[in-house]
């Protein structure tokens, strides 16, 4: 029997998704790009804001190098014998592909949250937000037609 050990959670921008991680215990690996990107740029990640902030060139630098260490934490987390994690918002089809070379030890969780309340959460305007909402509607597409197991997680949670 095949044992589901990568979780890739996936969501609007605010929807939940690292809240949702942490809810699952604080002993389980987890592959965060805002926050390894953080951490790679030495920003303070307890102020959420300068994850979406456009002006933090530093920050877009910090995502593309930690986005080159999916590949090896994939590889890694798949030889484990406990939960993982690996949350992105709306992963791209080289990503997806990326995640069919583990296909046998990946679910995804999607964080069902209402795009008004991302956007709050975010300070996002629609124009922000639409562009995600798209990215993601692919990605759910392809998730579909990959043969993936979703589970759909439903946030009715207003404020933090």
């Amino acid at each position: 029997k095949v044992v589901i050990v990568i979780h890739v959670v996936v969501g609007l921008p605010g929807a939940g998704k690292t809240t949702y991680v942490k809810g699952k215990g604080k002993y389980n690996l987890t592959y965060d790009l805002d926050y390894l990107a953080a951490a790679l740029s030495l920003e303070d990640h307890s102020d959420d804001d300068i994850i979406y902030d456009d002006c933090v060139d530093i920050y877009y630098k910090a995502r593309s190098v930690a986005n080159k260490l999916l590949e090896p934490t994939l590889r890694l987390f798949s030889e484990l014998n406990s939960d993982t994690y690996i949350i992105r918002c709306a992963p791209s089809k080289e990503e997806m592909d990326l995640f069919d070379k583990f296909k046998d030890n990946i679910d995804f969780i999607f964080i069902d949250t209402d795009r008004d309340v991302c956007m709050n959460r975010r300070g996002m305007s629609e124009f922000d937000v639409n562009p995600w909402i798209a990215r993601l509607f692919i990605t759910m597409k392809e998730i579909g037609s990959r043969g993936y197991n979703l589970k759909s997680i439903k946030n009715t949670i207003e404020k933090w």
